[in-house]
């Protein structure tokens, strides 16, 4: 049961985490992927460095601020998955979902169309390691 309701957790959390994303920024991520695949290592390290100078402060702290909440929410979700009581944990949880409704709220103020090159390419790296650490915890 407490396997299950991880589970339902976790892909509710991935659910909305891509129904919020735009798809532009999904068909961004699977022509990144794609590139990787048939490139050699060194250009595949040298095309995923962001230039820092090209993204906007604001930008980046939003995109990190995005990404620390969901390595919150992933070191829950383990906590959750080793736990002996996990209905003790549903106040953390509920916690949890406020901080997600206020993050997203955050996100959903960037406009995909108005990222230059780097600040999208940045996005979707964020989103990547994203969905990779939601699947970790899905497993």
């Amino acid at each position: 049961m407490k396997r299950f309701v991880q589970y339902v957790l976790c892909g509710c959390m991935a659910f909305v985490l891509f129904a919020c994303s735009d798809n532009t920024v999904l068909k961004e991520s699977e022509s990144v992927e794609k590139d990787v695949s048939t490139e050699t290592e060194s250009s595949v390290q040298q095309e995923q460095t962001v230039n820092n100078d090209e993204i906007d402060s604001s930008f980046k702290a939003a995109m990190d601020s995005y990404e620390a909440f969901f390595d919150e929410y992933v070191v829950f979700m383990k906590k959750y998955e080793e736990s002996d009581d996990p209905t003790s944990l549903l106040t953390e949880y509920s916690t949890y979902m406020t901080k997600y409704a206020d993050t997203m709220e955050k996100i959903d103020t960037i406009d995909e169309n108005e990222l230059n090159d780097a600040e999208l390419q940045y996005y979707t790296e964020v989103n990547l390691r994203i969905s990779q650490k939601l699947l970790e915890v899905s497993n």
